[in-house]
């Protein structure tokens, strides 16, 4: 993993005024505890609010960043997904069903 550095003049980039790229909050620079660089992101979407990113992290189950597939640091994580192996089994006992019932004609 490539490690992450924040540059102070980074967090200078639109003035003194800088924005959460997920839920869009501006927050001066001065004034602001909670904004980080969590990944490899530059310029507009390098920074977000910690709590922002975690909850992104639990919507989509990954903590690796779509846009520049780096993980997320430090510390976020991602819930595990509870019926990801019975998924495919589940569909296909479904398909199977209405296959059934569909070629004997049965009316439900």
């Amino acid at each position: 993993m490539a490690e992450v550095v924040l540059v102070l003049d980074d967090l200078k980039y639109n003035g003194r005024i800088f924005r959460c790229r997920i839920c869009h909050e501006e927050e001066d620079f001065e004034s602001s505890t909670n904004m980080e660089a969590p990944c490899s992101c530059s310029g507009t979407i390098k920074f977000a609010h910690r709590d922002c990113i975690q909850k992104w992290c639990n919507e989509k189950g990954s903590t690796i960043c779509e846009i520049c597939l780096q993980e997320y640091e430090p510390g976020y994580t991602a819930p595990v997904k509870k019926y990801e192996e019975n998924d495919e089994a589940m569909s296909m006992t479904y398909v199977s069903i209405f296959y059934i019932i569909n070629s004997n004609n049965i009316k439900i």
